[in-house]
């Protein structure tokens, strides 16, 4: 687990252990990229809606906004992979499918995509037959989807096979409708990144997150992962990361099999109904920017039965942060409502919300080095 030291700019330090959050873009894929004529020019405002981009337009969220969905879904499933208890769940339901199967509803030009399938590389035998059912409602960024995943399969003579389809998701019937439609399949991942403020602001519903979950948790294998993210902005009707912990706590109460795995702490105190902030940094590096940054909430959910094994309450005796930037920086006592960690965690000392590999041997270890180095400090002060 990499290590951070202490630092001035509200960044983790005293050994803190943190997952993997920055990525520099493999130079193949900024190659690939550059070819299809990928432009960096960040226009947030626009980018809030997607189904009506241009080619011109999705040539720049190619340059833009493809890198960050790479390096967040890369470092996300890196958090999984590395999880022994998890990966033996997996490697068993490799062992009775066969195959990966992996869904991802909005794909866009598909960065999430192409980053899940650079870390199944990473920690899976290269052997792994992967099957891909991309929905989106931009043609073109379909199009360049299947560029890329080609680009993909050729470079590393990857068994992989990507079904397309052009969909719109204009109601929750239409949601409901590609649920049904896929029925028959079980997913190892189910994807859902970045479309819930689109949904919202185009007022199909006013729900997007639990909704995915309700329809596609079903899909997911015994030990799948249904991963819901999105951009940390504020709408009309309030912030995103606030509405997808309301919607997804009340989706865990609703029933009992499927619960939140990420953040540690929202699997466990699902009775919560606080107006808590999530929110994770990702840094990427590529030949349109030296230090991009991307802000997202995000929710993985699995079954509870396998939550349960993968993070036992012995890794939760401690402040779980779920809001790095507040935690560390230098407005954190401007909120007294947040701090930006759990209100309902504490007690030795502090760890990542969003580490699922984190013992409780290393967060007392943690805690030891934070109550040394208080008291170096105070020493060093006054001599």
């Amino acid at each position: 687990m990499p290590e951070s030291s202490a630092s001035p700019d509200g960044k983790p330090g005293v050994r803190e252990a943190f997952r993997e959050t920055e990525m520099v873009l493999p130079e193949w894929l900024d190659d690939c990229l550059s070819e299809m004529g990928a432009v960096y020019s960040p226009k947030n405002t626009r980018y809030q809606y997607t189904l009506d981009l241009s080619e011109p337009e999705v040539k720049v969220y190619l340059g833009t906004y493809f890198p960050r969905s790479w390096c967040e879904a890369f470092c996300i499933a890196g958090n999984l992979f590395t999880n022994s208890c998890y990966m033996a769940s997996l490697k068993d339901a490799l062992a009775s499918f066969g195959e990966i199967n992996i869904l991802d509803i909005g794909c866009g030009t598909g960065g999430e995509i192409i980053g899940l399938l650079g870390a199944i590389r990473k920690y899976l035998p290269s052997s792994v037959r992967v099957n891909v059912w991309a929905f989106d409602g931009n043609e073109i960024s379909l199009r360049f989807m299947k560029q890329i995943a080609e680009a993909y399969r050729e470079r590393f003579s990857a068994e992989i096979n990507v079904t397309d389809k052009l969909r719109r998701i204009d109601s929750e019937a239409d949601l409901s409708q590609m649920a049904e439609e896929l029925s028959g399949i079980r997913f190892d991942f189910i994807l859902c990144s970045k479309i819930g403020g689109e949904l919202i602001s185009g007022k199909v519903t006013d729900r997007p997150y639990s909704l995915v979950a309700e329809k596609f948790s079903g899909l997911l294998k015994p030990a799948g992962m249904l991963l819901i993210l999105d951009v940390t902005i504020k709408l009309s009707s309030g912030w995103l990361p606030v509405a997808m912990n309301h919607e997804l706590n009340a989706f865990g109460r609703s029933q009992d099999e499927f619960g939140t795995l990420i953040p540690k702490p929202c699997g466990k105190y699902t009775s919560c109904c606080c107006n808590c902030y999530t929110r994770q940094t990702f840094t990427v590096r590529h030949s349109g920017a030296k230090y991009d940054e991307s802000r997202v909430c995000y929710r993985i959910i699995c079954r509870n039965s396998l939550r349960e094994k993968m993070v036992p309450d012995s890794v939760m005796d401690a402040a779980q942060v779920v809001d790095h930037e507040k935690y560390y920086g230098p407005w954190r006592d401007a909120y007294p409502w947040s701090d930006g960690s759990c209100r309902h965690t504490g007690g030795k000392g502090e760890a990542d919300g969003f580490d699922i590999n984190l013992t409780s041997e290393e967060i007392q270890g943690l805690a030891d080095d934070r109550h040394d180095a208080a008291g170096t400090g105070d020493e060093s002060s006054n001599g």
